[in-house]
């Protein structure tokens, strides 16, 4: 029953990375905002060089299961996962860098690693690291392209974008300046996915979302409906002057996952 939840848990791992990797598109390091935008909005990035979150994480996939989880990012390197379903046991640890996804099931002895190219394939557009290092922290994500004129709603701006594979719409606070929601489609396909930041305090004097939701509406590979939600409470958020442990040395005696078969 354990190793079913871990299974379980491996797998939404990987749709989690897919769906905040669904929106990438292009390499462009910098967001490109309209003249009038960047004035009207001000937009507060959250920088920082190490952070560090312990963080709980419930997972809804027809199943419900919870999991607490340590997270620990050096800023446009890596992002280190740990997650403990149960008993305080960690059950997988995961090392997401620019050049790939990997991770260990520390119950099973398994690994896997996945480059961009790979997911990139799989998914049908282009992924990278830096926009899933902007989904955690809540930043406005980079696609090289302009975000259109701001609609002025009753509490936020809305800012839209049209590519050729997708459409994403963003809606950042007017009393913030921070994204409080993201909205992707994928054209075509019935793939969409919802992010809603939300519980913003400070660290070290910038906003940070304390809370956040995922909806992931997708197909499988027999082409019927699935939902993933995700819900994330950070309990504690540090930014750090001195750089954490991210640990992952594969052991020697941990086997490569084994391609599921169809």
């Amino acid at each position: 029953m354990f190793y079913t939840k871990i299974r379980f848990f491996r797998f939404v791992l990987a749709i989690f990375c897919l769906g905040f990797l669904l929106s990438a598109s292009c390499k462009e390091t910098t967001v490109k905002l309209p003249p009038e935008l960047a004035g009207k909005l001000k937009l507060e990035s959250f920088v920082f060089k190490y952070l560090s979150a312990r963080t709980k994480m419930n997972l809804d996939m027809g199943n419900n299961v919870r999991t607490a989880a340590e997270i620990r990012i050096k800023k446009d390197s890596v992002i280190w996962l740990s997650l403990r379903p149960a008993l305080n046991i960690e059950a997988l640890r995961v090392s997401i860098t620019k050049d790939s996804i990997c991770y260990m099931d520390k119950l099973q002895k398994e690994y896997d690693t996945k480059s961009y190219a790979e997911i990139s394939q799989l998914i049908g557009l282009e992924a990278n690291y830096q926009l899933l290092e902007d989904f955690f922290v809540g930043n406005l994500i980079e696609t090289g392209q302009t975000y259109s004129a701001p609609e002025k709603l009753e509490t936020d701006f809305l800012l839209k974008q049209d590519h050729v594979k997708f459409s994403m719409e963003a809606l950042v606070g007017r009393q913030n300046a921070k994204v409080s929601q993201y909205k992707v489609l994928q054209k075509g396909i019935d793939n969409n996915m919802r992010v809603d930041y939300s519980d913003f305090k400070p660290i070290n004097k910038l906003l940070f979302a304390h809370r956040s939701k995922i909806l992931t509406n997708y197909r499988d590979e027999n082409n019927e409906a699935q939902k993933i939600e995700i819900d994330i409470e950070h309990e504690k958020v540090e930014m750090l002057a001195q750089a954490p442990a991210f640990n992952f040395k594969i052991p020697s005696n941990y086997k490569k996952r084994a391609p599921q078969k169809k």
